[in-house]
């Protein structure tokens, strides 16, 4: 549904927006993205164009957010990058194919206005999304992962609670033996 620039676009956003203000140097958010180096470089410019992120030169340099995370959805992020385009006409190159053109209709044939509607309905989510409503559930969901590791150990799972993996079903399921 992204492309990969986007997706890439996006990681950036999120690592810089998760340190808050402190210039990231470009290794570090390459490791922490996981994206190459080279292309990492090319989707941060596209974002500084795009006016999300600044970069700083020299020692203490590095890349930031250029707006507040608040300010910022992943709409702003993905089209900073040109990845979303709508369509506006049919984009079968043989006019004859559309039946919109067949019926001397204008404007999209029933396949490709629908196919817009999502993307519409796409772009409308993306814009409700900020940064920080993505920042505000891992700071309220800390617990939530030691909850997991407690409930995942069987030594710290409470009475009553039953193993998540599929080894502990089958353990679980195998006959016992007579004695």
């Amino acid at each position: 549904m992204l492309s990969q620039t986007a997706e890439y676009a996006l990681r950036a956003m999120w690592y810089l927006a998760r340190h808050s203000g402190e210039p990231q140097v470009m290794e570090g958010i390459a490791q922490g993205t996981e994206v190459s180096r080279d292309y990492l470089y090319k989707v941060l410019q596209q974002l500084v164009r795009g006016r999300l992120v600044r970069s700083k030169r020299g020692k203490g340099g590095g890349f930031v957010l250029a707006r507040e995370p608040k300010s910022i959805t992943l709409f702003d992020i993905v089209d900073a990058v040109g990845a979303l385009e709508r369509l506006t006409h049919c984009p079968l190159t043989n006019r004859a194919s559309c039946v919109n053109h067949e019926a001397g209709q204008a404007g999209l044939c029933p396949l490709h206005a629908t196919v817009d509607a999502a993307a519409r309905q796409f772009e409308r989510r993306l814009s409700a999304i900020r940064l920080t409503d993505l920042l505000q559930r891992i700071q309220t969901k800390p617990t939530a992962g030691r909850d997991r590791a407690r409930l995942d150990n069987p030594r710290r799972r409470p009475a009553g609670f039953a193993a998540r993996s599929g080894r502990a079903r089958a353990a679980s399921a195998r006959p016992v033996r007579a004695r």
